[in-house]
């Protein structure tokens, strides 16, 4: 077996939590995923913002990321019905998937982050800041599932 990289570490650490999103997507009964008696708390509307920002802090630039390109909507403000499918979620993660992919084995990871500063100032810095953002939404969405009394999935 050929040596573990930090990349490699990195990709894989995203690839669970990826893993997680989809089980959490699937968890969910169809006639609840586009309602919920909190609007923040609809899943599809976490679901398509760990996504969005997924493609946008994978992207090489902060300016000009086309926000609510891929379903024709905002994330934040939509209509419940405006919001994607859950089959529309899991083919926007199959295509964010390899973008995050590709982005994290081409960076240079110890670069200054000119791009995107907020997250600590160097691309390593953005890219754990990414996975804690998919952690603590796929969080919300298995609090949710808690909540609503259905079975969780399993921690990976």
């Amino acid at each position: 077996m050929g040596e573990t990289t930090q990349v490699d570490v990195l990709v894989r650490q995203y690839e669970r939590s990826w893993q997680m999103l989809a089980e959490a997507v699937n968890s969910f009964p169809a006639a609840e995923w586009r309602a919920g008696d909190v609007d923040y708390l609809i899943p599809a509307r976490a679901a398509y913002h760990i996504l969005e920002a997924a493609e946008f802090y994978a992207s090489a630039s902060s300016f000009d990321f086309p926000f609510g390109y891929r379903f024709d909507c905002d994330w934040e403000g939509a209509p419940p019905d405006k919001l994607p499918t859950q089959e529309g979620v899991l083919a926007y993660l199959s295509e964010v998937r390899p973008k995050v992919e590709a982005w994290l084995r081409t960076a240079d990871l110890m670069a200054e982050d000119d791009a995107f500063p907020w997250p600590g100032g160097t691309v390593l810095d953005r890219a754990h800041y990414l996975v804690r953002h998919n952690h603590h939404h796929i969080g919300e969405m298995w609090s949710e599932l808690k909540r609503r009394g259905h079975d969780l999935p399993d921690w990976h």
